[in-house]
């Protein structure tokens, strides 16, 4: 089972397992602690990131209008990613891609939607390892 979320105009799936709870999270919750994008949650600080601007992908929420925060787990520590909307939830097949494109940090594979759209499947601890671990060493090199 997986959570369709849509960005920048493109449908992704997250693994339900993965997956701690949702929020709507408008503008003004969003703050800056050393450079890095959080909201808090029941008085804990949860680093986000927008998961347009990771996939370089252009299109993505106006920043004044709300968008949802989909809280993981990942590799022990709960994250958030910012989508534009959320689709629902909906039992998929994983395709791998492998052969296609190679090994791609943060993507577990394919799936075909019941309309026959595609949609990327999302890995969250590729997500974490590749966004929050690279942002890390970026700002302690600052």
């Amino acid at each position: 089972r997986a959570l369709l979320v849509r960005t920048a105009g493109q449908t992704f799936a997250l693994p339900l397992s993965a997956i701690v709870e949702t929020m709507r999270v408008d503008r003004s919750r969003i703050q800056l602690v050393r450079g890095q994008e959080v909201v808090i949650v029941r008085d804990r600080v949860v680093p986000i990131k927008r998961l347009d601007e990771y996939l370089g992908m252009s299109g993505g929420s106006e920043p004044d209008k709300g968008s949802y925060a989909v809280l993981v787990n990942a590799a022990g520590a709960t994250v958030g990613l910012i989508v534009d909307s959320l689709l629902g939830e909906q039992e998929i097949v994983i395709k791998s891609l492998g052969r296609f494109i190679g090994d791609v940090p943060g993507l577990a594979g394919a799936t075909i939607l019941g309309d026959g759209s595609v949609a990327l499947i999302l890995d969250v601890r590729g997500l974490h390892e590749a966004v929050w671990e690279r942002t890390e060493v970026q700002a302690a090199g600052r």
